[in-house]
């Protein structure tokens, strides 16, 4: 195998190696290291090591931005040697340039940075590990982190170490504050992905008198131990800049938020961690039957279509996580109203692609593309395309790009044509190709269908046709055109128009509600490994009332699972919810 390797503005490297990545990506790959001075500090302090670097073919053109399977690995020799760590992380490259946290998936064992030379080695999808290793320095604040780790006097040994004792800046972390253990979590943070809840320091007896929550002040801060009554800590005057203030006796306390753009919720940890939160937003309209997807380029949740007590939609619609807004983008032209269409993300070609629908009073099979950066939508008209139809499900296959089309359902709810079919969109050539697998799916409407990179299948779980429900789990595999039953040995009762979507970070698909034979609607939870072959009900805290017909993403960036509006018993909803797969 060939390689080469030059330096360059001191620290960095340029990799290149001859061979494919994957099947769209030709000739050469070339990883930049952008930012190769790694913090060698010694854990607790340096738990991760942040690595930025740009993948580009051989011209020195970026690879289209899009998610990518990376594994990294640390060992003490440039070539060979003993391997110390190693992780997998999916890597998702924005604007031409993709950042990782290593150590965030698995932790470092401290013992590592004490141990000599260290080189990082990285390995691209399935290929071998690229040549040559990138070697790892202290940064400049961790050059003296190895005289903390050496010094053993209590004396010392406090002075490294004064970030964790009880009297000085405590996190309400699981572990201390003043002097006591915190089994319970208090605090579940928003869709902001963070934990930044620490305390100000006040001298060795005042405890969490005053604490700091992303940038605001928080009083009244109440904690629980492994067992009794939630404890009191240190009240303070409410300040000007208060974000949220946690009130009340013995009992679990009540939240007042102040600041209307983040939201919080009080509990303990019985639901390991796993939370649904309403997001506190500054507008909201009622919908259902909505499409939605997220575009990781601009770290935005894009919306289209749905309908609610006033007909049929066409408003495009963009969610930001971060800031718990919702923007209107108002394009100049938008396609017609409908809902129940399918809808993709397609990160090879920067993409919103719309297929189908239901108008009120006809089914589409129109196909649209949007582009977010000129905020225009395109009518593409291929030559050939899916029938029109209503309770389709599309999804992008990254590896192989192209947007997989499953299923559907054309005509009369109680009878019309439900659909068995699957369907490859390739934008760069506007064409939709039928692929005719063998032993596919029943034919249904309503399924619900997500892309699982790691693993590069579809997954698909239920829908119904005239007259049945189902509960099946299936997975498709466009290199090969293949359907497989994977009959997990346990599963989630039978169901229609659910949420599904893929949790990069739990690399697992989450499921939420939808509605049973008798169009009674669901609220549970429930994860699906492909690895593993399960599903996993969770049992999360404040969860979303039952519903179907919502719209769900997965937002990345800060990873959450984003859901919004549907259907309950009654009329359209109009909330926006966020899914914590992970405690902090």
């Amino acid at each position: 195998m060939g390689t080469q390797g030059h330096l360059f503005d001191e620290g960095s490297i340029i990799l290149k190696r001859h061979g494919l990545i994957f099947v769209s990506l030709l000739g050469l790959l070339v990883i930049t290291q952008l930012l190769s001075i790694a913090n060698a500090e010694p854990a607790p302090y340096a738990s991760i090591i942040s690595f930025q670097g740009r993948l580009s073919a051989s011209d020195g053109k970026p690879l289209p931005d899009g998610h990518y399977k990376a594994a990294f690995a640390i060992y003490n020799a440039e070539a060979d040697g003993d391997l110390l760590w190693t992780e997998e992380q999916q890597i998702t490259q924005v604007g031409g340039t993709f950042t990782v946290l290593l150590g965030s998936v698995t932790a470092f064992d401290s013992r590592i940075f004490t141990e000599g030379e260290m080189w990082l080695g990285i390995t691209i999808g399935h290929d071998p590990e690229m040549t040559p290793r990138i070697r790892l320095l202290p940064g400049p604040r961790a050059i003296y982190s190895l005289d903390a780790l050496h010094s053993h006097t209590a004396d010392s040994a406090s002075s490294a170490t004064s970030a964790t004792s009880a009297g000085n800046a405590d996190t309400v972390d699981g572990i201390h504050a003043s002097s006591s253990v915190i089994a319970n979590y208090l605090l579940r943070l928003d869709g902001t992905g963070k934990w930044p809840l620490v305390t100000i320091p006040q001298g060795p007896a005042s405890g969490l008198n005053a604490d700091l929550l992303d940038g605001l002040h928080v009083t009244d801060f109440w904690t629980k131990a492994e067992t009794g009554a939630y404890a009191f800590l240190a009240p303070t005057s409410v300040q000007s800049g208060a974000a949220m203030w946690l009130s009340g006796g013995s009992t679990k306390p009540t939240v007042t938020v102040l600041n209307p753009h983040i939201a919080f919720l009080a509990q303990t940890s019985d639901s390991g961690g796993l939370t649904w939160q309403q997001m506190v937003t500054s507008w909201n309209y009622a919908r259902a039957g909505l499409a939605m997807t997220y575009d990781p380029i601009r770290d935005r949740v894009v919306s289209f279509g749905g309908y609610n007590a006033g007909g049929y939609l066409n408003g495009t619609h963009v969610f930001d996580v971060n800031t718990s807004t919702w923007t209107s983008r108002s394009p100049s032209s938008a396609p017609p109203v409908r809902a129940y269409m399918g809808m993709a993300y397609d990160s090879e070609s920067d993409r919103v692609i719309v297929f189908g629908g239901y108008n009120g009073t006809s089914d589409l099979g129109d196909t649209w593309a949007y582009n977010y950066s000129a905020n225009t939508w395109t009518q593409m008209s291929p030559a050939t395309a899916p029938s029109a139809r209503r309770y389709t499900r599309m999804v992008y296959d990254s590896e192989s790009d192209r947007i997989i089309l499953f299923g559907g359902h054309s005509g009369a709810e109680a009878g019309g044509s439900d659909y068995g079919d699957t369907w490859a969109y390739n934008y760069n050539t506007n064409t939709w190709t039928q692929l005719s697998p063998s032993a596919p799916p029943s034919a249904r409407r309503g399924a619900m269908m997500a892309y699982d990179p790691s693993n590069d299948r579809v997954i698909l779980f239920g829908g119904r046709d005239a007259g049945t429900a189902y509960a099946d789990t299936w997975a498709y595999n466009y290199n090969t055109n293949t359907w497989v039953s994977r009959a997990p040995a346990t599963a989630p009762t039978a169901r229609c128009r659910g949420m599904l979507t893929y949790d990069s970070d739990g690399e697992c698909c989450v499921l939420f509600g939808g509605a049973d034979a008798a169009y009674t609607r669901l609220g549970d939870t429930w994860m699906y490994s492909y690895a593993t072959n399960t599903w996993t009900q969770t049992s999360p805290a404040g969860s979303p009332v039952p519903r179907m017909e919502s719209g769900i993403a997965y937002d990345s960036e800060s990873n959450r699972v984003v859901l919004v509006g549907g259907m309950d018993n009654a009329s359209a909803l109009l909330d926006t919810w966020a899914y914590h797969t992970a405690s902090p």
